[in-house]
């Protein structure tokens, strides 16, 4: 039997089924990570455009908006000659920095799409879809479309006449609130009127000559009090019906009604510390009713008891 050096033509067509079947399987997956990969890289590049931004907006700062395009990478500007610096490889893509720092980033590969809006904080990427951003406009669109919610019009009319009654209400309101500050104003306006008539006829009232003429009464008044005072002092010693030394007062050895003279000595109740008073005493054994009285060089004070002296009220200056 002859030794065979070749594969059969059968053998070579069961090769050949065996390696399509595990192109069919691989290939594909293959091409899954290999495009995974590249929207990753993207993705990773658009984080590093917007540092970048974030970079130039620390380093320059800009007034209004600025468009930074990137071609075959190749970043060029029509709005400044300051152009952003970054790392890697980017074929095509646009960045809009505002006046407040937001960037808005869209960049492409030619199949797949990694971008971001101004108000996102995350980098979005499109799987076989191109992003792009028009002309004067901070809005990304993926292959012609906005990404932004598409209404009828409709809708559009519908959510128009939605904010013209919000509008027309908020008008409403403000016309309210400023009805109500006229009338808050005018009240304010009219107790101010109302205070300045009372200031003044507070005034006129208490003018000049009326003060003197008060100060006059009381002046009068205290002169009489005075005289009384004096006369009443110079009558004491008639009055009494026993006289007893500072050092003999014992309010329980006295026996009949009417009233009594300790006399002169030296004092330390009432207000009297270290100063002459003398001490005048009523008392009703009937009832029980004592009233004592201090009266010193410049100043009197009285205070009474109703249980034979048992407790005193307060001592009350008589002046």
């Amino acid at each position: 039997m002859k030794k065979r050096n070749a594969f059969t033509l059968v053998e070579l067509l069961g090769i050949i089924v065996v390696l399509s079947i595990l192109a069919l399987i691989t290939i594909p997956i293959i091409s899954n990570v290999i495009s995974d990969v590249r929207i990753k890289a993207l993705k990773s590049s658009a984080y590093g455009l917007i540092e970048s931004s974030n970079l130039y907006y620390a380093q320059y700062g800009n007034s209004s908006n600025i468009r930074f395009d990137i071609n075959d990478n190749k970043v060029s500007s029509s709005d400044t000659d300051n152009l952003i610096s970054y790392k890697g490889s980017i074929k095509s893509g646009t960045i809009i920095l505002d006046k407040k720092g937001n960037v808005t980033v869209c960049i492409t590969d030619g199949k797949n799409s990694a971008y971001k809006n101004y108000n996102e904080k995350k980098v979005t990427t499109s799987k076989g879809k191109i992003c792009s951003i028009k002309e004067n406009s901070s809005i990304v669109y993926l292959d012609d479309e906005a990404t932004i919610t598409q209404y009828d019009n409709a809708k559009l009319t519908e959510l128009i006449d939605a904010l013209t009654t919000r509008v027309d209400s908020l008008e409403s309101e403000n016309e309210t609130l400023k009805t109500n500050l006229n009338t808050a104003n005018e009240k304010i306006s009219s107790l101010e009127s109302e205070n300045t008539t009372l200031s003044t006829t507070l005034a006129s009232k208490a003018s000049t000559s009326d003060l003197n003429a008060l100060e006059n009464s009381l002046s009068a008044v205290d002169t009489n009090l005075q005289s009384q005072i004096t006369a009443i002092n110079s009558s004491l010693p008639t009055l009494f019906s026993k006289g007893y030394r500072n050092t003999d007062v014992n309010l329980n050895t006295i026996t009949d009604t009417g009233w009594y003279c300790f006399g002169n000595g030296l004092g330390t109740n009432a207000a009297f510390t270290n100063e002459t008073y003398l001490l005048l005493v009523f008392k009703d054994n009937s009832t029980g009713f004592i009233v004592q009285i201090q009266v010193g060089n410049s100043k009197a004070y009285m205070r009474k008891s109703s249980n034979n002296g048992s407790t005193w009220r307060s001592w009350y200056q008589l002046y």
